[in-house]
This record gives structure tokens, C-alpha cells and sequence, in this order.
């Protein structure tokens, strides 16, 4: 049997943005759910889909993080607080290019107002995270 998803497939090109989605290969077996995922192949991640359209993810990366901290050096208050604030939000802008393009509804761990600031509007972004538990 084969199940496709179309529409990810459809929205999988790089003239849009999404990249590839992931793929699961699924087998029938005998086991309690009569079924077992066999191989687990993760899609591409935001900084590939963003290197097939000639744009270089790490000058992007490092002119968000010169732009998170000029914010955090003209917002003021605790040194302490301000560092933290800084690293979580630099840690947040680095896995938004690692993880995959596609929208998921788990938040990533952010603290703080800063970082929530640039949340996308309450959706987040999946990772590969998922696919641990599936990989053999």
C-alpha cells in the first residue's frame, strides 16, 4: 500500500519555501498496531531550502543576531537579565535555521518577551526532533 501526501508534496517545492517534507516509510507487520515505521527520513531545514534559492543562511543569521543585540544594548536594564535575554533569543534564531520550514504547534522553550516577541505570531517551526523515536 502507498500513502502520499500530495499536498505536502505539492507544497514541497523550492520555488516556495517549504522544501521537501519529511518521508516515513511504513511497513504491515504482526506486531500490536499491525503496522511499523521502517525508516524515518527527515525534510530539508529552513538554511537548505534558503542555500537552492542562492541566499546564504549564515550572513542572514549573523545580521538578525547584530540586530538582536544592537536591540538589547539600546533596550537598557540588568547586564545579567540582558546577556540571558540575548542567548536565549540568538539560541532561538539559530534553530529556526536548523529546523524545518513547516509550521508545528509545540512552542520551542522561550522564557521571555523578547523571545516570544519573535515567535511568528503564536506558530512555531518543527524540528527534527520528531524523528528520534522513529529511526532504527
Amino acid at each position: 500500500m502507498f500513502l502520499g501526501g500530495a499536498y505536502e508534496e505539492a507544497l514541497g517545492g523550492v520555488h516556495n519555501l517549504f522544501g521537501g517534507p519529511s518521508v516515513v516509510r511504513v511497513s504491515q507487520s504482526d506486531g500490536p498496531h499491525s503496522f511499523a515505521v521502517t525508516r524515518a527520513m527527515p525534510g530539508q531545514s529552513s538554511a537548505d531550502v534558503l542555500r537552492a534559492v542562492q541566499h546564504e543562511p549564515e550572513i542572514m543569521f549573523q545580521s538578525l543576531k547584530h540586530r538582536a543585540e544592537k536591540l538589547m544594548h539600546t533596550k537598557g536594564g540588568g547586564e545579567d537579565e540582558d546577556d540571558e535575554e540575548l542567548n536565549n533569543v540568538v539560541a532561538c534564531l539559530d534553530r529556526s535555521f536548523n529546523n524545518m520550514p513547516y509550521l508545528a504547534t509545540e512552542p520551542a522553550s522561550m522564557s521571555n518577551s523578547l523571545s516570544a516577541a519573535i515567535s511568528n505570531l503564536g506558530f512555531y517551526y518543527s524540528d527534527e526532533d520528531g524523528f528520534d523515536y522513529l529511526s532504527a
